[in-house]
């Protein structure tokens, strides 16, 4: 068969072993080509070779675990053409069809499956669909507000809630929160354990700053961060101005953009000392009146420090707006709504259990059921792998993880308890693609590796490592520089927890025909039109699109296949 051309990157992807592997794949990268042949290289291995059912692949999409089916299968049937007579190539064809390649929650299924005696399940169980799951939630709720209702007069806890969410009126408000919280709390390998944990800390045992509690360490450290944010773009205006050829912008801005920029870095201090000082020193950051009121040279720059100024002041005047009381006062406000916090967790697991009855009574699961009860099953409430787990993970040569950036906390507790330790997992991903918090996927769980594991290379033996694939072979360079200026520009770790810097960026890895036309193309297209109910603006825009794509090809512009 003919060679394939792989980069040092993607070659270093195929062939590294021996421990785990974190693969930061950017778009473009050629992820799936690598997992193909990751797996051909173990199925070929000329000393140690490894039959393609003894690896767990795991896939985000069926369509995406069917694409890699078919890729195996291809590369499998290039080799026998190159070598006809060989019987355990031929073996692989036929493994391949019975191989672990596919969602986690089929993985989940089919693990249940064989052992749904352990949980007293129905082994011809069914996946409900969304409408089916809706009824039997809405049912659950009702039976579980009426029951709740019928105690409200012994329970203050909940005669609170009801209080507070329901406003006397109805319900409804309370039912929406309840569903809100459990389809959250799913995200938790444990999530009764979780909601204990709220109820303890809710108890605010030997507390005495406001600071100190998750919600004040959460505030403080937004505080901290903005405030280091505007004192960046202050003190880097004034070094701009401290230039003579701005000395009529210094008159103006010099002496408030200098105060406001003390103001905020003594708050950046003051978050790491306690809750009240840094809510004095929020109150105390000054936006002091301007310098010089003669007419500038330059109006127009004038205007765009200004801009900055007044982002900076309607920031820190939001945060004085939201907090503001000292920490004595926070601290008796969590005491007072505590029991009502309390009694919405309790609540809340009430409607689980009624849920999970509903579910069980028609032989029923959700796929949070799907992947909460095989973590159950795989592992202990400590998080540690069971018995069982410890004989599934002896099936694995290697775990592979594809879209990893888009794992919830209880799939990567189900990964690493089927691994050997933690020592056969390969991840591949891409955090800058990360999309599905609303199904609560996690991508901090990426970044934590991405962060903590050393560089391929650097890494002590057997000890986790990183690689990354950063060459993009579909688009032109002009179409990555352009995404990468923007990238660069929006993409902070404050806002989406990771950095765009040189080593996120793009990197052209084809080649391409030259063109004197432009490749990047910004168009603005006015949609008031369908800012109503009535308008579509989502059409608006697939009808340009299509149009120009239709004026491109038209005019003869070059396409690869």
């Amino acid at each position: 068969m003919p060679e394939l051309n792989f980069t040092p990157e993607q070659r270093a992807a195929i062939d590294t072993r021996g421990s785990t592997v974190l693969v930061s794949a950017a778009a473009g990268s050629g992820k799936t080509r690598v997992l193909t042949e990751r797996l051909m290289a173990y199925l070929t291995d000329a000393e140690n070779p490894v039959d393609i059912d003894r690896f767990l692949v795991i896939t985000y999409t069926r369509a995406a675990a069917a694409e890699l089916r078919s890729r195996i299968l291809d590369g499998i049937y290039a080799r026998i053409a190159s070598d006809p007579e060989n019987r355990r190539l031929r073996r692989q064809v036929a493994l391949c069809a019975r191989a672990e390649i596919g969602t986690i929650h089929s993985f989940c299924a089919d693990f249940l499956r064989a052992n749904c005696a352990a949980l007293a399940l129905a082994p011809d169980f069914q996946v409900a669909d969304a409408e089916r799951c809706a009824a039997l939630r809405a049912a659950a709720l009702e039976h579980t507000l009426e029951r709740a209702y019928t105690r409200i007069d012994t329970d203050k806890g909940f005669r609170l809630l009801a209080d507070t969410v329901g406003g006397g009126r109805d319900d409804a408000r309370l039912g929406e929160l309840v569903l809100s919280l459990y389809d959250k709390m799913q995200c938790h390998a444990r999530p009764a354990q979780w909601a204990q944990r709220q109820v303890d800390l809710l108890a605010l045992t030997g507390v005495a700053d406001a600071g100190a509690t998750p919600w004040g360490r959460s505030l403080l450290a937004r505080m901290q961060e903005s405030a280091e944010h505007w004192c960046g773009v202050l003190e880097a205006q004034l070094d701009i101005m401290a230039d003579e050829d701005m000395e009529w912008l210094m008159d103006i801005y010099g002496d408030s953009f200098s105060a406001t920029a003390d103001g905020l870095r003594a708050l950046a201090y003051a978050c790491n000392r306690s809750w009240d000082a840094a809510v004095t020193a929020l109150q105390d950051v000054p936006f002091p009146r301007l310098g010089s009121t003669r007419k500038p040279p330059d109006p127009d720059v004038r205007d765009r420090v200004k801009a900055q100024r007044d982002a900076a002041k309607k920031a820190i005047q939001t945060l004085q707006k939201q907090i503001n009381i000292p920490s004595a006062q926070a601290l008796a406000d969590l005491h007072a709504t505590a029991p009502a916090m309390q009694a919405l967790l309790a609540l809340t697991l009430d409607f689980g259990a009624a849920y999970a009855a509903e579910k069980r009574r028609r032989s029923l699961v959700d796929f949070s059921d799907l992947e909460h009860m095989t973590a159950q099953l795989l592992t202990d409430d400590n998080g540690a792998p069971t018995e069982l787990a410890r004989q599934l993970s002896g099936r694995y040569t290697e775990i592979m993880v594809d879209e990893y950036q888009d794992v919830s906390e209880v799939q990567d507790l189900i990964f690493r308890a089927v691994s050997r330790e933690g020592s056969n997992l390969f991840f591949v991903g891409d955090v800058k693609q990360s999309i599905y918090r609303f199904r609560l996927a996690d991508p901090t769980i990426f970044l934590q590796k991405y962060a903590a594991y050393p560089m391929r290379g650097t890494q002590a033996p057997g000890e986790p490592r990183k690689l990354l694939l950063s060459k993009n072979f579909r688009s032109r360079a002009e179409i990555l520089e352009a995404a990468n200026d923007v990238f660069s520009l929006v993409m902070k770790k404050e806002a989406g927890e990771l950095d765009y810097t040189q080593a996120e960026a793009l990197v052209p890895g084809a080649s391409f025909p030259e063109e004197g036309s432009p490749k990047v193309e910004l168009h603005c297209l006015d949609l008031t039109a369908a800012d109503d109910d009535t308008g579509d603006k989502t059409g608006a825009e697939a009808e340009f699109v299509a149009a120009r794509i239709a004026e491109l090809l038209n005019g003869g512009t070059f396409v690869t296949e």
